[in-house]
């Protein structure tokens, strides 16, 4: 049973993570002097947290619960910075859903683009994953969230 669910403990966490960066930091970025520094504290605690919920699947495949973690948190931060605070969970939730619904052959075997049904020792994809990830952090520490219009 935990290896059907856990890949949705990481999903169900970064389908809010835009909702919480969104607003965690915002009232706050006016008063304070390097609003990048508390994007970053920001940042770092969403990740620590991130790859804590990551540890429900360490037990079935580490290597794929950590890689899919990073890639989901990156795309929320990707949501958060470029997509309207409304939409910003967009990214996180669609894409999971479209490789899960969709990823696979007929054979049983995941297509390229599906990262996230990638065998665990793939190295492509835990490099996407890593890219997207440092991608999504930068962008969050350097832009902030998208601003509400």
């Amino acid at each position: 049973m935990q290896a059907m669910l856990w890949p949705l403990a990481p999903a169900l966490f970064t389908a809010v993570l835009p909702v919480c960066l969104g607003t965690a930091a915002g009232p706050f970025e006016r008063t304070v002097r390097d609003p990048g520094r508390l994007r970053l504290l920001v940042t770092g605690a969403a990740v620590a947290l991130a790859f804590g919920v990551a540890l429900c699947g360490a037990a079935v495949s580490p290597a794929m619960a950590f890689r899919n973690t990073a890639l989901l948190v990156g795309l929320a931060f990707l949501g958060t910075v470029f997509l309207p605070a409304g939409a910003a969970w967009a990214a996180a939730v669609f894409v999971p859903v479209l490789m899960w619904l969709t990823g696979t052959r007929a054979t049983g075997r995941a297509y390229p683009w599906a990262v996230l049904l990638a065998p665990p020792a793939s190295a492509a994809a835990g490099a996407l994953s890593a890219v997207v990830l440092a991608a999504g952090v930068v962008a969050y520490v350097v832009r902030g969230s998208a601003p509400i219009r």
